[in-house]
């Protein structure tokens, strides 16, 4: 909750999360360096890679080095290491791309927005929540999605700062939906194909992944209707 008298944010760790979807971190590190003091440290990214996934592919295998339990277990779990950084770095570059690709027809190009991710850490401190109001309403002016990063508290923040990270969030679960029937699918084919000796091709199968993904198409529209809506408030 921000400080009554000061207006400033607190946060547990003494740091603010933020991701933008869209845009160039320059022209982002610009409207937020704008509204903070020129001596405060701000920590930027931006990446096409799924940094989430990363992350939870390296927390598999936190501690492999230690518990490997010789030569041998240290050598399986690096081919194992390799096998699945190898799969993740395919599906990223072939599963991904065109996933994207087929939600950008059906978004009008706020899609590709999705591939322009930026991560934003300041001091918890160095942004009152008017400011804080003020960077997210310039960022869905400018056409991006913007939210706070996974564990920070939405409830007590300013009202357009919880209505964008509502339609980001909305965007972004249904790209990731779309992502994961594209995923299933490719999984069960390949496995269909190599147990079976064929493609899986009957109807029903097909049909339901084909539903499926036109979910997580309506809810990725949701939040980039939403999104426009809110942009049109802040005009």
């Amino acid at each position: 909750m921000p400080d009554e008298k000061t207006g400033e944010i607190p946060s547990s760790a003494d740091h603010l999360s933020m991701q933008i979807y869209g845009g160039t971190e320059a022209e982002i590190l610009d409207s937020l360096e704008s509204l903070i003091a020129k001596d405060e440290e701000v920590q930027s990214n931006q990446t096409w890679v799924n940094i989430g996934a990363l992350k939870r592919l390296a927390f598999l295998f936190e501690g492999g080095v230690e518990s490997a339990g010789g030569l041998i277990g240290l050598i399986i779990m690096f081919v194992l290491l390799g096998v699945v950084l190898i799969a993740f770095a395919i599906w990223q570059i072939v599963i991904f791309f065109i996933v994207i690709a087929a939600l950008t027809l059906f978004s009008g190009g706020a899609a590709l927005k999705y591939l322009n991710r930026t991560y934003l850490t300041v001091p918890a401190n160095s942004l009152t929540s008017d400011n804080l109001a003020v960077f997210f309403g310039e960022q869905l002016s400018s056409g991006r999605f913007a939210t706070l990063s996974e564990g920070m508290d939405f409830t007590e923040q300013p009202e357009v700062v919880r209505k964008s990270g509502r339609a980001t969030r909305i965007f972004r679960l249904g790209i990731h939906m779309a992502l994961a029937v594209a995923t299933l699918l490719l999984i069960f084919e390949i496995t269909g194909f190599f147990l079976l000796g064929g493609w899986i091709t009957e109807t029903s199968f097909l049909i339901l992944h084909g539903l499926a993904f036109l979910v997580g198409i309506a809810i990725m529209d949701t939040g980039v209707i939403l999104r426009h809506r809110l942009a049109a408030n802040e005009d």
